[in-house]
């Protein structure tokens, strides 16, 4: 807000400067200003450029205002979401353990581990779309975890004929998630505790 206003001050101060710069050199160089028209113009001029200025010292501080709300609304939600994150990690580590101990599982099995997986509530991108104003990528972190945890279970449900074909890449995409969740979390409880937030 105050960088903003700042340079929002300054491009003021320049334009006004030109235009006085303008006004009095017209009368050093001495071209007369004899017509009541010309003075008018000058004038004319004068308070169309304070009208532009008051415009944009506006349009900034509505700008900023919603800036600060949605960033507070992020702040709102980032608790929630960290608490998903916390009870979602033990749960995906304990599939992958389980789908490790197992190098030849049968389709009762799979449905199982999904069923196991699919007990955590995630998220929607209604709710991970205001965390968009942070300054760290925390919301697209959050869908790619979203669409790693569907696209596994969705392997999980269908699995093909031969199961070892995607077996083993569901194991590595959810050890991805893992990473991806640590990552997030980390992240978004970076944006709540942070002292200096930049409301």
């Amino acid at each position: 807000m105050k960088k903003s206003f700042f340079a929002c001050a300054v491009g003021i101060g320049l334009a006004s400067g030109l235009f006085l710069s303008g006004f009095l050199i017209s009368f050093v160089m001495k071209i007369p200003v004899t017509a009541t028209g010309d003075a008018g113009t000058w004038a004319g001029a004068f308070f169309a450029l304070l009208a532009f200025a008051g415009t944009i010292v506006l349009a900034t501080r509505e700008t900023s205002r919603k800036n600060r709300e949605a960033k507070s609304l992020a702040r709102l939600i980032i608790p929630g979401i960290v608490m998903r994150l916390t009870l979602l990690r033990p749960g995906i580590e304990m599939a992958v353990q389980a789908m490790k101990k197992e190098p030849h599982p049968d389709r009762k099995f799979l449905r199982f581990v999904s069923r196991q997986i699919a007990t955590y509530r995630l998220w929607t991108i209604e709710e991970v779309t205001p965390l968009t104003y942070l300054p760290k990528d925390c919301a697209s972190q959050l869908i790619l975890i979203k669409e790693t945890v569907a696209t596994v279970l969705l392997a999980l449900r269908h699995p093909p004929n031969d199961i070892s074909i995607h077996y083993a890449d569901s194991i590595a995409q959810l050890e991805h998630a893992l990473i991806l969740i640590g990552i997030t979390q980390a992240i978004c409880e970076d944006e709540y505790y942070l002292d200096n937030f930049d409301l």
